[in-house]
């Protein structure tokens, strides 16, 4: 894990901030705070928490972070749970808690001398009634708790009241078991992925990667999971291009704890065929991934659930228009028609992809107002100081 220097953000938040958040972490100095997810990279949590520890360690807080293990029928069992905690109602099967429960009994963490937990999302969840609980635990969960499904909820109640508190993202993923803080993602703006490029930086990268210009780019940047909606994507763009002439870019992964990734990206490249306008690329690249935000006419984030979506923000630093699915926590992100455009079907994406690339002086006034939006909601200083706050409070 790379070193971080906090101070560094003054030239973005204001040194204000920072000191702010120098005052608030004095308070917690010599406790351990730990971090247990189930994967080290390939999405959302594992960027935060790779962005986010060392800059907590610049402010002499000591914080670590453990990853769970599981064979494969434990990451297929928690796809599952990711799935019905997001609405999916599918049942909840002895087979589902044999096997979650079987796995975490594996694990060999050791809790004992930190001064708080956070667990992160269900996979590690029921470590809570596994171990001697001597401090603060709580539960971050970050998926779209809008619709959760009941029976999978029921079971992992007996472990979410073991908790002192549970951080959702939004008002509307409460679930009122145990007591909660709204604590949205962030962005960390001085990364590969989100700090500005040199014009001959961008120019290399997508010479690099063959990334084709000639026509504007219409972009996607999201793991290959059905939630995101890759195949919604492409109909869109191909409505729009009827009418536009337009590239589409698709850019993703797969991960660890994500064993759908790879059926869900054969799906895709099926549906692309030999469409010479459609380009997927599943380099792991934050650069690129930079490059391809910075230079499109449109970024989507076209998901029939999120729990918060982070390419929006990210897309959205880069002042990029973006379209996003109307689910989750994307209208935290955008604001309907001030910082970019929500939609809920095939044909709504396509006219707004038509509507930007006729109009690009309206991308870039929506793309501006989406970057000061980003500036003073969805950074990494504001996350942290939320953090500090609430630990401030259990210790």
């Amino acid at each position: 894990m790379e070193r971080k220097d906090i101070t560094q953000y003054a030239q973005i938040v204001g040194s204000e901030t920072i000191a702010r958040l120098k005052k608030k972490a004095e308070k917690i100095k010599g406790k351990r705070i730990l971090h247990v997810n189930s994967t080290k990279s390939g999405g959302g949590v594992a960027e935060i928490l790779n962005n986010m520890i060392p800059l907590f360690h610049s402010l002499g807080i000591e914080m670590d972070w453990e990853v769970i293990s599981g064979d494969e029928g434990f990451f297929d069992i928690t796809k599952d749970f990711h799935n019905m905690l997001q609405g999916e109602m599918k049942p909840f099967t002895a087979e589902h808690r044999s096997i979650y429960l079987d796995n975490l009994k594996k694990q060999t963490i050791d809790f004992s001398s930190y001064d708080l937990v956070v667990i992160h999302d269900a996979q590690p969840a029921a470590l809570i009634s596994l171990c001697e609980k001597k401090c603060p635990w709580i539960w971050r969960c970050h998926v779209d708790l809008t619709r959760p499904n009941p029976g999978l909820l029921d079971f992992l109640k007996k472990y979410i009241v073991k908790y002192d508190k549970m951080i959702i993202s939004m008002p509307t993923y409460s679930i009122g078991i145990i007591p909660e803080v709204i604590i949205p993602p962030s962005i960390d703006p001085l990364t590969e992925k989100n700090k500005e490029l040199s014009p001959v930086l961008i120019d290399l990268l997508l010479k690099r990667y063959q990334v084709p210009t000639d026509l504007p780019l219409v972009t996607q940047i999201s793991r290959f999971d059905k939630w995101k909606d890759p195949l919604g994507v492409i109909d869109a763009y191909r409505l729009a291009k009827k009418e536009m002439p337009c590239r589409l870019i698709l850019m993703g992964n797969t991960s660890i704890d994500d064993p759908e990734g790879t059926a869900i990206l054969d799906e895709v490249r099926k549906s692309v065929s030999d469409d010479p306008d459609i380009t997927i690329i599943t380099y792991d690249n934050d650069l690129l991934a930079n490059t391809l935000q910075t230079i499109s006419s449109v970024v989507l984030q076209k998901s029939t659930r999120e729990g918060f979506g982070l390419t929006v923000s990210e897309a959205l630093w880069k002042a990029t228009p973006v379209i996003g699915g109307d689910v989750g926590g994307i209208p935290l992100q955008i604001n309907e028609g001030e910082t970019g455009f929500l939609v809920r079907s095939v044909e709504e994406c396509a006219a707004r992809i038509k509507h930007i690339l006729k109009n690009p002086s309206l991308g870039r006034k929506i793309g501006e107002a989406g970057k000061d939006h980003v500036r003073r909601n969805f950074l990494i200083t504001r996350h942290m100081e939320d953090y500090l706050d609430l630990f401030n409070e259990l210790l």
